[in-house]
């Protein structure tokens, strides 16, 4: 009896831990803040595809007003002029449940204004990671992210 109370708890348990490791893609929906504190990023659904618009930024090194700065360096003269809160940087990630990934993506880095290949997955601290690349993906940039709690940094606005 001892011995298939074992095999059951055994049994449970990697059960259990299965159905963690395997979270719904949704869990990447919300507001995520970069590991260094500069910019805040919303993860939303369109279809089967997640994109991120920029909801906030760190201007306080810059001579840029977080309210007013513009996309200019953006190769589109004709989207030169667009806000840089609100725009989308990060489109069409499509989630892999095969790999537990989300892939195929394309992220928009405006400080160079080039867009880049991205994939992004959870490691084992549930921080969200962004990879960057173009043609490689063994040559990539690296973003963390983890998720945002309004409280967390005292002066953001958005």
């Amino acid at each position: 009896m001892k011995l298939t109370f074992f095999t059951l708890n055994v049994f449970l348990f990697f059960l259990i831990s299965n159905v963690e490791a395997k979270k719904p893609p949704e869990q990447i929906i919300g507001k995520w803040i970069s590991e260094e504190g500069d910019f805040i990023v919303d993860i939303y659904k369109v279809g089967n595809k997640f994109n991120a618009k920029l909801i906030w930024f760190d201007a306080t090194d810059t001579k840029l007003n977080v309210e007013t700065a513009t996309d200019y360096k953006n190769p589109d003269a004709d989207l030169r002029n667009r806000k840089l809160i609100g725009i989308e940087v990060l489109q069409n990630l499509i989630y892999n449940i095969g790999n537990n990934k989300y892939e195929d993506g394309t992220i928009y880095d405006a400080s160079t204004g080039r867009a880049w290949t991205a994939y992004a997955f959870f490691n084992h601290k549930n921080l969200l990671i962004v990879k960057a690349y173009w043609q490689f993906k063994f040559i990539s940039q690296t973003l963390t992210l983890k998720r945002y709690c309004t409280n967390q940094i005292a002066g953001i606005k958005h």
